[in-house]
């Protein structure tokens, strides 16, 4: 439970329940749902800890889901880690991958995460990124990049033939509830909005199979957050 101010007064207190977030249906696509505004803004608006594993991350989700993520900011414990495909072309993996010189790979990972979080928006949406500076500055969020490795040498693979593309999505709140999604669906504008994505949900409360599969998901999360380096 938090406090919501207003005018120096306690306006409200809350709890983030997720199971008085939404109604919690079995599968989601966007022929039958509006999947903001049915799913994602009211459970982030009810989760505390959120882990996000996938294939692309654009800050333009921010904005698309900026009713979700302002909820999700204003309690003080909220934490999002995401663990994001990063894209490495055949030039960056032969530019930054085997060059001799600290000072070049350095450069050339900073330029390839400033690509993968901005994509290629125009001038007058580069402001979404403040609130994605925010959110890393203020804590609320962590982002780590995963790469395929190739079995034999252990070094990143070009993305044109191995992609990092895990889908594993768990929300916790603080009475002890978690639920996962499992399906196709990254965290970018076009994917919440525009995108042909489709999910099924597993809430911990819903039976032992779905209890399960959130502990599952949540125990694989943790493993792929735990590798630090080429592994």
């Amino acid at each position: 439970m938090f406090r919501v101010y207003s005018g120096g007064r306690v306006a409200a207190e809350v709890t983030r329940d997720l199971r008085r977030a939404i109604e919690w249906e079995e599968n989601y696509n966007p022929a039958t749902h509006n999947l903001l505004e049915d799913f994602y803004n009211p459970v982030l608006a009810n989760t505390v800890n959120a882990r996000r594993c996938l294939g692309y991350f654009r800050s333009s989700a921010l904005a698309a889901a900026s009713v979700g993520y302002e909820k999700f900011c204003e309690h003080p414990d909220a934490k999002m880690r995401l663990i994001v495909g990063l894209e490495f072309t055949k030039e960056d993996h032969e530019r930054i991958l085997f060059s001799m010189k600290p000072e070049e790979i350095e450069e050339g990972a900073r330029e390839l995460i400033e690509k993968e979080l901005s994509g290629d928006m125009p001038d007058f949406a580069r402001s979404r990124l403040a609130g994605l500076s925010w959110m890393l500055a203020e804590g609320k969020m962590e982002i780590k990049f995963g790469v395929m490795l190739d079995e034999k040498t252990k070094k990143p693979l070009q993305w044109e033939y191995g992609k990092w593309h895990h889908k594993i999505t768990a929300f916790e709140d603080e009475c002890g509830n978690s639920a996962s999604i499992n399906g196709s669906i990254n965290e970018t504008e076009q994917a919440w909005m525009r995108n042909g994505d489709s999910f099924s949900t597993s809430p911990s409360w819903k039976g032992d199979w779905s209890s399960n599969t959130v502990t599952g998901n949540i125990k694989l999360f943790d493993k792929f957050w735990e590798v630090n380096g080429f592994n």
